[in-house]
């Protein structure tokens, strides 16, 4: 148990600004002491296709150029599952590539592809993707259906997530070799394309613009756009969206989300939730995503419920 929250439950601190598993979070619920506080996460973390060849740039990615395998994978995962049997609560599955501060976006008709690993079948047969060897991985032309997937050696929901995921594909006949590198290399060989597929999980801005601009446009290739996914069309709209006012944007981010989502641009697995544990005789706690600490000048203790280390100093 990390100290932070042993201090917690002993009652020998009053307040933790984010509970990092479902095991931390069971034990804080069950203390009727402490009370949690969700507030909304500035992080998500999505599966990257390389649209280019793994270190060649000028070459079309063997796999992931074609827009439908892209859709397959992402029909063939089953998302919920995944969060729940590695967050429970302190995660949710978004609609497109978004955090949980970005409320007002989760409410728009993104229509992210469901989980159907059948439809995902078809759609490989249809491509001429069948396992024609026997050996229980799909091939076309002499192809295997088989890429590497990176993930930081120092986040273990990512390492699962990849182990998971590999399970997941294998059952229907794609084949997942596990790449782990430390936090500066995966990210090096993010910016310059030397990877199949990645788990990237990226911080954003409290507004959606300029995060969704430098991962999801061409003028972030070289920098968070990992997989160098270009599409005009979300060119143009993330650059109404900049110059719309504020009644248009919601209209525009919907045609955004939509268009990522046909493209299968990224698997989007999960985004963090921010829950905070504070003591019961707290009152008044707000918490901020990107600056939690912003409000804690206004947190109270009524008189009625002050103990004996808060007269310290009166």
């Amino acid at each position: 148990m990390p100290a932070a929250v042993g201090q917690l439950l002993a009652g020998e601190a009053d307040a933790l600004e984010f509970l990092l598993t479902p095991d931390m979070l069971r034990q804080v619920r069950a203390a009727p002491h402490l009370t949690t506080h969700p507030y909304g996460g500035s992080v998500y973390t999505y599966l990257a296709f390389n649209l280019r060849a793994n270190g060649d740039t000028t070459r079309p990615h063997p796999l992931f150029s074609d827009r439908e395998v892209r859709r397959a994978l992402f029909l063939a995962t089953d998302r919920e599952r995944l969060r729940q049997s590695t967050f429970g609560d302190v995660a949710k599955v978004p609609p497109g590539p978004l955090v949980l501060m970005w409320r007002q976006l989760w409410e728009l008709d993104a229509r992210p592809l469901p989980y159907d690993s059948a439809r995902a079948a078809r759609l490989l047969d249809q491509r001429g993707w069948r396992d024609s060897d026997g050996d229980g991985i799909r091939d076309k032309d002499g192809v295997k259906l088989s890429f590497r997937l990176a993930a930081p050696t120092t986040s273990a929901a990512r390492r699962q997530y990849a182990q998971l995921l590999q399970a997941q594909y294998r059952a229907f006949g794609a084949e997942v070799q596990i790449e782990e590198f430390e936090p500066s290399v995966l990210d090096e060989r993010g910016r310059r394309g030397r990877f199949d597929a990645a788990l990237a999980s990226w911080s954003t801005d409290p507004a959606p613009l300029s995060s969704m601009a430098q991962a999801w446009t061409s003028g972030g290739i070289g920098g968070t756009n990992w997989g160098r996914y270009v599409n005009p069309e979300v060119e143009q709209l993330i650059e109404r969206v900049a110059a719309a006012p504020a009644a248009e944007r919601r209209r525009l981010w919907e045609s955004v989300l939509r268009v990522l989502n046909d493209d299968a641009a990224g698997i989007w697995l999960y985004s963090i939730q921010n829950i905070a544990a504070v003591h019961a005789r707290v009152a008044d706690v707000r918490l901020r995503a990107d600056t939690w600490w912003t409000y804690v000048r206004d947190w109270r203790i009524p008189p009625d419920r002050l103990i004996d280390r808060d007269r310290v100093g009166r």
